[in-house]
């Protein structure tokens, strides 16, 4: 793990190879899974999009590493709590110095979470706040009144998801006339008007809601002590959701 690899690929093959080896052969060696939470903590790779093979080998590292990150989290969250008040300024620290975006952020947060919700010796006045703070960002955004009004009409939908411009695009290119779309590069406005269009999802609250809510109850039986913890904790926070999501969805 000292070593430094810039193959995406190999990095993926080492994430999953000493996850395994901490989940299996050294499964009573805690403090290992310790070094390796935070050596996938640190697995980073900048994306470079003029390499599309290379962007996409990135991704799937970070999607790997997102997963392993949870599977760690799971089954030593006893041992990593006891770590918690490292761990947590640890997580903001690599946020802020790789400037990750929202989705990685919130898969970190998740990480916390997992270990936050799971671990038997938390004194429950002390889990139950920590793990409010978690959602309360989510709340927040679901409950902005700029959201809430623009869901309300199909105008205001398009301008949130940034749709207003496709159909203009569209008719400028004649796209009615085209056989195979697949086969129609992009000019310049039309990856910006794409790029808008991601940028604009990537502002919706989603993503977030739907990490944390599956995080919370991943490979949960309903009689768990940890599965209680999340009904408890979405208990509020869903009936604040659904009014704006049902909006968006009908």
């Amino acid at each position: 793990m000292q070593r430094n690899f810039e193959d995406p690929i190999l990095k993926q093959r080492i994430v999953k190879l000493i996850v395994d080896i901490s989940a299996k052969a050294l499964d009573k060696t805690p403090n290992f899974a310790l070094k390796v939470l935070e050596y996938v903590l640190m697995t980073r790779l900048p994306d470079q999009p003029e390499y599309p093979a290379y962007a996409e080998a990135v991704k799937e590292l970070h999607g790997l590493a997102s997963h392993e990150l949870r599977r760690l989290a799971s089954r030593y969250a006893d041992y990593f709590s006891t770590f918690y008040d490292l761990l947590e300024p640890k997580i903001q620290e690599i946020t802020m110095a790789n400037r990750v975006d929202d989705k990685l952020h919130m898969e970190f947060t998740s990480v916390l979470l997992i270990i936050m919700q799971r671990a038997n010796n938390i004194e429950p006045y002390l889990r139950q706040t920590r793990l409010a703070s978690f959602v309360e960002p989510i709340t927040q955004a679901w409950q902005d009144g700029e959201l809430r009004n623009m869901s309300s009409t199909f105008e205001g939908f398009c301008n949130l998801l940034g749709l207003q411009n496709v159909g203009p695009y569209m008719q400028s290119r004649q796209a009615q006339k085209l056989e195979d779309w697949t086969e129609a590069a992009l000019d310049p406005e039309g990856k910006a008007v794409q790029e808008e269009m991601t940028r604009k999802f990537q502002q919706l609250p989603l993503r977030g809601t739907k990490t944390m809510l599956a995080v919370s109850t991943d490979k949960l039986k309903k009689s768990e002590p940890a599965y209680q913890v999340a009904c408890t904790l979405w208990h509020d926070v869903i009936p604040t959701i659904l009014p704006t999501l049902l909006q968006l969805v009908r």
